[in-house]
């Protein structure tokens, strides 16, 4: 039987645009750090760390750094494709660890797109490919698919970018904080379909770092607010039907897929989700998580965002750290940046941007080699 599982503590670095200012290793130590003091506990009560992959690390350079026990189990370094924080939940699960710190950080020798440039599209879709090859425009080609199938306007989509940019003003680490209007949107350069670059995200760099427990560790060491993970899915084959439409090929089916597998295991619907942090890769993306994850009906994101309901007053505030829109995508570190604004949201210490009595809260994630994994907490 899986023991329950909890996040204790969180870290996270400012991203940088370009890899230039990627995480130092001791900029990674000070994010672990920061960790290890918003859970209040000890480097000696950490059994174990699992970091982003990083050839020519030594196996011990994490326990030596962070000035663990010779005792501890030891430090684990994540594969190539392998999500650091799905491997420390996954410990603790199974009774391999008590107290385990993921690290997740961008440098230039652990990312595989180092030799392009860092302007927008970047990770766009993580490492899916169109048949084309063409990450940009195979979302824009379904942004163009979903407008028509469903009659949606244009504008709705531009929406989602200024509701992503408005949550980013209020959170201190967004890179790109400046509220841009829906004219200011849809006068930006067109780049794919109906996709202007203000509805796409930037390839960033930057790192995170999140503690995660089992019930008897938080019982032993009085570690502060804890948050349970609820339920976990992670999915990579999905069937569609020959007759999907054209956006079932970016991942649609896949996103169901994982939601349908976290509700099932949690008993809890998405009617009583409160707060979400979804992988916002464009605003087509957005719209379409919406709806896979349950948020709304099919083909209904339209009235889900032109209602408001994806914002504060709304069903469900989306996003309330800015999402990809506004901080980028960091190949390695957004999944714990994810769950970082989760975990502040539920423990209600997110200041200006907290969204009032939360206590369930949904992560969607693309995560390495094009895998969705949908997360579920819980603060009682």
């Amino acid at each position: 039987m899986q023991r329950r599982v909890y996040v204790i503590g969180v870290g996270v670095s400012r991203f940088a645009v370009t890899c230039e200012g990627a995480a130092s290793l001791d900029e990674v130590i000070e994010v672990a750090r920061s960790a290890l003091a918003d859970a209040g506990i000890a480097r000696a009560d950490v059994n174990q760390v699992i970091a982003s992959y990083s050839p020519g690390l030594p196996v011990g350079y994490w326990r030596e750094a962070l000035g663990l026990p010779a005792t501890s189990s030891g430090c684990r370094q994540a594969g190539p494709r392998e999500s650091v924080l799905m491997l420390a939940r996954q410990a603790v699960a199974n009774g391999s660890a008590e107290c385990v710190l993921a690290l997740g950080f961008d440098q230039t020798d652990n990312d595989p797109d180092q030799g392009q440039g860092a302007g927008p599209f970047r990770g766009l879709g993580g490492h899916q490919q169109s048949p084309g090859g063409n990450r940009v425009q195979a979302h824009g080609d379904a942004a163009l698919e979903y407008l028509s199938r469903f009659d949606v306007r244009p504008e709705t989509l531009a929406m989602a970018a200024v509701v992503a940019r408005e949550h980013g003003s209020r959170h201190p680490l967004a890179l790109f904080a400046a509220p841009l209007t829906l004219e200011q949107v849809m006068a930006d350069e067109q780049v794919a379909g109906p996709l202007t670059r203000a509805q796409c995200c930037t390839r960033v760099y930057g790192a995170g770092a999140v503690l995660v427990c089992s019930e008897t560790f938080i019982a032993r060491s009085g570690a502060r607010a804890p948050v349970q993970i609820l339920a976990h899915a992670a999915v990579a084959h999905a069937q569609a039907s020959d007759d999907a439409p054209l956006y079932s090929a970016a991942g649609y089916a896949l996103n169901v897929a994982a939601a349908r597998h976290v509700y099932e295991q949690s008993e809890i619907g998405p009617e009583a989700i409160d707060v979400c942090e979804l992988h916002d890769s464009t605003t087509i993306a957005a719209v379409l998580l919406y709806e896979a994850l349950g948020l709304c009906r099919e083909g209904h994101a339209d009235r889900f965002i032109e209602d408001g309901d994806n914002t504060y007053g709304g069903n469900v505030v989306i996003n309330p750290s800015g999402g990809l829109l506004a901080n980028g995508f960091s190949l390695r570190a957004t999944e714990l940046a994810q769950c970082a604004e989760l975990v502040t949201q539920l423990r209600g210490e997110a200041g200006p941007r907290q969204v009032k009595g939360a206590r369930i809260a949904l992560q969607s994630h693309l995560g390495l080699a094009a895998t969705r994994e949908v997360t579920l907490y819980r603060c009682d």
